[in-house]
């Protein structure tokens, strides 16, 4: 997953900073050539399970960009979604990634989501536990699982019809990752249509249902 930030980097700062960014492309087009002498300058972060030159190109890149961030008096975002996918090596390379840059005064934070087990992960990462900060998700109730699912739904101009959101929201139990499930099934159910009905919701329930069969067998 490393290799693939820094390209995400770039071409983010080319959007939002256009006309600050030529150094940091240079420096990602050196590190897409990069020799083993120059991993060897940065060396490999603990954990990274081999993978010392995605680290060292990620580390290069985000630096550049935090000085180009601090520049413009901005800072630097960059999210990790299902980072519980993720491997331990990857997870700890990415803590020991952050502290440096913190160290160095960049305004550059990592955030990462994903599901229950994650916290776990981060148990098991050796080093990353000294730079995180948890926040748990708790359950939702009605009221902020019908906004949920129907403000994300406005803002795009798709509406959840109310029998849809009585089916779905009580399905949910107010987990929000259920609720995410849910809704994205939905939507996708309704194929592009400006409303999600009911019989959308259904086939979400159906779906997700046919999903936990096929992974539990």
């Amino acid at each position: 997953a490393l290799g693939a930030v820094p390209s995400a980097v770039v071409k983010t700062l080319q959007r939002q900073w256009p006309a600050e960014v030529p150094g940091v492309v240079h420096q990602m087009l050196a590190f897409e050539r990069l020799a083993p002498e120059r991993v060897d300058e940065f060396g490999p972060a603990p954990g990274s399970e081999g993978g010392g030159s995605a680290w060292a190109a990620l580390k290069s890149v985000l630096e550049c960009a935090g000085n180009v961030a601090r520049a413009v008096s901005r800072g630097l975002l960059v999210m990790f979604d299902d980072a519980d996918r993720l491997g331990g090596g990857e997870l700890e390379a990415l803590g020991y990634l952050a502290r440096s840059l913190s160290r160095d005064g960049l305004p550059v934070a990592i955030l990462f989501s994903g599901g229950p087990q994650l916290a776990e992960r981060f148990a098991r990462a050796g080093d990353l536990s000294g730079c995180l900060w948890l926040t748990r998700l708790g359950r939702l109730d009605e009221s902020e699982a019908r906004e949920a699912l129907v403000v994300p739904a406005a803002d795009r101009g798709v509406e959840f019809q109310q029998d849809a959101l009585e089916l779905l929201c009580p399905a949910a139990g107010g987990s929000p990752l259920e609720l995410q499930r849910l809704g994205f099934a939905a939507w996708s159910a309704a194929a592009g249509a400006e409303v999600v009905t009911l019989a959308d919701a259904y086939s979400a329930l159906g779906l997700l249902a046919a999903a936990t069969e096929a992974k539990a067998s």
